[in-house]
């Protein structure tokens, strides 16, 4: 896999396309129970990572943008500054929910109105979509039996696109879309 943004950008197209494939899979009448929820299970990682992914190839670009704070730009970098043992800075991995750096870019960089947008169905999805994938890589004592559904894959998938041709639209004002 290659290292460059156009890599990353490259990574996230497959991921999409790639559920693509899976969700005629599962239309199909010959296609196992079992196989059909496997694929729902890709479909919800696939779709979030494209969407955490597009959000950080944004975050990369961003954090060279003029005149940012520099905890904005610690946020973008994903690391923090700590005083160690010895008096001296160090910097530590910072990690930030998916959601959280994806309302600062809308806040940041776009003139959307965030509290009319945290009111919209856009962002309950978003909200969702990111509680359903949770769930699915960090169980805890119970799996959600309803969480691998085709109605489940199909709403992230659809969510994710939504909300990365958003942050294309809104925050990088590009014409040409990575979603074809």
């Amino acid at each position: 896999m290659k290292s460059s943004q156009n890599g990353l950008i490259e990574h996230i197209k497959t991921l999409l396309e790639s559920n693509e494939l899976y969700l005629e899979k599962i239309k199909r009448k010959d296609t196992a129970p079992f196989q059909k929820e496997t694929f729902c299970i890709a479909i919800i990682i696939n779709a979030w990572s494209a969407l955490e992914g597009y959000i950080n190839f944004i975050a990369s670009i961003a954090k060279f943008a003029g005149e940012l704070e520099s905890y904005e730009k610690s946020l973008l970098e994903e690391v923090d500054w700590k005083l160690n043992d010895k008096g001296k800075f160090e910097k530590q991995i910072a990690y930030h929910s998916t959601t959280k750096k994806f309302l600062f870019l809308l806040t940041r960089f776009s003139s959307v109105n965030i509290a009319e947008f945290k009111k919209g169905s856009l962002w309950r999805e978003v909200r969702i979509a990111e509680e359903k994938r949770n769930h699915l890589i960090h169980p805890k004592e119970t799996i959600e039996e309803d969480g691998f559904s085709f109605k489940t894959a199909e709403a992230t998938e659809k969510t994710a696109r939504l909300a990365i041709s958003l942050l294309e639209k809104k925050v990088l004002k590009s014409k040409n879309s990575i979603l074809g």
